[in-house]
């Protein structure tokens, strides 16, 4: 999902969750996305098993330029969540 596309969808009141998977130091230094839930890549998975991760929600994973964030949506496809990906990740935000 492009960066305009999902700040439109926000305005517009779409319930997506919004999953940033970056690392601690990332998000503590930058950028967040207001709304957006904070676990690492490397919990993503644990906390899935968990059922904590929404699948009656899409998911938009996010991470700094997408590409974390790709991996953890092909994963997380695969396990039968709704997922898209925030292409540009943070960067593309901005």
């Amino acid at each position: 999902m492009k960066a305009q596309e999902l700040k439109e969808s926000i305005v517009a009141g779409t319930n997506y969750f919004l999953l940033d998977i970056r690392e601690k130091a990332e998000v503590e230094g930058g950028d967040v996305i207001e709304g957006s839930v904070h676990i690492p890549m490397g919990q993503v998975f644990l906390e899935a098993a968990k059922g904590t991760l929404p699948k009656d929600r899409t998911i938009i994973t996010i991470c700094r330029t997408g590409g974390r964030a790709g991996i953890v949506a092909h994963e997380l496809a695969q396990k039968g969540y709704d997922i898209e990906v925030l292409e540009g990740g943070m960067e593309g935000w901005r």
